[in-house]
């Protein structure tokens, strides 16, 4: 998390050893974002969050993030929210039945969104 220049050299290597006539789908997940958050705030974040992702979208995947929002402030998390075509939000809740896990789409580019919430199997 210290230098985010080494973290862009080595996922352009390894994007520059993908095979481009390889078809299917193609998903990155970046688990660290948050940890990138807390160290270097919202502003380098969102700079160098922006430059991975044109990077990775030109190439062809679809971009995941997990961010903790329990972790940073509410600005923080608006401040990288924009960056995403979409945002899924897994949350916990009680119900008659204990507590249970929910999943519920908040919005996904081109789409219209429910407001429904999925519950979520153990």
């Amino acid at each position: 998390m210290d230098n985010l220049n080494e973290i862009d050299i080595i996922l352009a290597k390894y994007l520059r050893m993908l095979d481009p006539t390889k078809a299917g789908s193609k998903i990155a997940c970046m688990e660290i974002v948050s940890d990138v958050l807390l160290q270097h705030r919202e502003i380098v974040t969102r700079k160098w969050l922006s430059g991975v992702l044109t990077t990775l979208k030109s190439k062809g995947f679809t971009t995941l993030t997990v961010v903790n929002p329990k972790m940073h402030s509410p600005e923080e998390v608006e401040a990288l929210r924009g960056l995403f075509d979409g945002e899924i939000k897994v949350t916990k809740r009680e119900t008659a039945q204990g507590t249970k896990r929910t999943l519920r789409i908040e919005k996904l580019l081109n789409h219209e969104c429910s407001e429904a919430e999925l519950i979520l199997p153990k």
